[in-house]
């Protein structure tokens, strides 16, 4: 088998039906192993459909690892950089009330210094 034949096929299951699922998982999942199963889930999905189109003929286990690998990347990526920005996004949100609360205080000691 040619490497730009496995090349070809990992790039073809990103963007195939087990792509689209695991980003979809990673995208709305908040726990990673609601993630992991959807990745798997995703993989075996795609490759049983692959099957059936191809009419039972062809490799299933070089399909589903394709598919395996294809679906952890986008998956796992976008559970990655979706959490990092929930989690940026809170830190912000903490950062905020803890500098409303700062110039709360700040006011109440001005007013009591008057």
């Amino acid at each position: 088998m040619s490497p730009y034949y496995a090349i070809g096929a990992f790039i073809g299951k990103i963007i195939s039906i087990a792509g689209l699922l695991s980003f979809l998982f990673g995208f709305f999942s908040k726990s990673f192993l609601t993630v992991l199963i959807g990745v798997v889930v995703a993989a075996f999905l795609d490759a049983v459909i692959v099957m059936i189109l191809k009419g039972g003929q062809g490799n299933f286990g070089f399909s589903f690892f394709m598919a395996l690998g294809a679906s952890c990347l986008v998956g796992f990526l976008t559970f990655f950089l979706r959490s990092k920005i929930r989690k940026r996004k809170a830190q912000k949100k903490e950062h905020q009330k803890i500098k409303e609360y700062g110039e709360n205080i700040n006011e109440e000691t001005r007013n009591k210094n008057k």
